[in-house]
């Protein structure tokens, strides 16, 4: 006999969906409680998920709840070790909390899998400015500009010799932004407070 009630048509991955869907509803109602009990049932699953695990991660960030959200990120790394983008996720949640160390390592991670997004390489940059690793933050920043010359990278670049104290190589750097994005103010703020630093 075939079944054609909408119970016995539901597949596992129908029905894992559907808890999905609703935990963003509820994530985007500001429900971050339920929307992470919705995830935790599409999760049962399919434990591996990684569109799941994330959205759960982005719940626990709201609220605060760091370290399972990392627990998050770890399983999502864990499942698929090959796509680059995951190791970046895990890299810039770890940034945010300052865990540099860890970040710059998933970042390294990322780097093996797509060495030439410059992106990568400019978040790396960023994390060792957070540890006062101006020297290896500059080999990131210049990595990132040999790939692509982004003014927000040189502007990057710019910030982390201005904190190294390195001014004049600063306004440099600031001027090769202005070169490539003239009408960006920030730009001229960045060179402008580097210059009267210098008197």
């Amino acid at each position: 006999m075939l079944c054609v009630s909408v119970k016995c048509q539901e597949s596992p991955e129908n029905i894992a969906d559907d808890w999905y869907f609703k935990g963003s509803d509820f994530n985007n109602a500001g429900d971050h409680i339920n929307a992470i009990k919705a995830y935790d049932e599409a999760l049962k699953l399919y434990p591996k998920n990684t569109e799941y695990l994330s959205a759960k991660a982005d719940s626990l960030i709201s609220l605060g709840r760091n370290e399972e959200a990392l627990d998050c990120y770890n399983k999502i790394t864990e499942s698929r070790p090959q796509v680059w983008s995951n190791w970046k996720q895990k890299a810039e949640f770890l940034s945010d909390m300052g865990k540099y160390d860890e970040a710059i390592k998933a970042y390294d991670t990322a780097i093996k899998l797509n060495p030439d997004n410059e992106m990568i390489w400019t978040d790396r940059g960023e994390a060792f400015v957070g540890l006062g690793k101006y020297e290896d933050a500059i080999k990131s920043f210049d990595k990132a500009i040999e790939i692509f010359s982004n003014p927000l990278v040189w502007s990057e670049k710019g910030n982390a010799l201005s904190e190294w104290g390195k001014y004049d190589e600063a306004i440099k750097a600031y001027d090769k932004a202005i070169e490539l994005a003239p009408d960006f103010g920030i730009y001229w703020i960045e060179k402008g407070n580097a210059l009267a630093t210098l008197g």
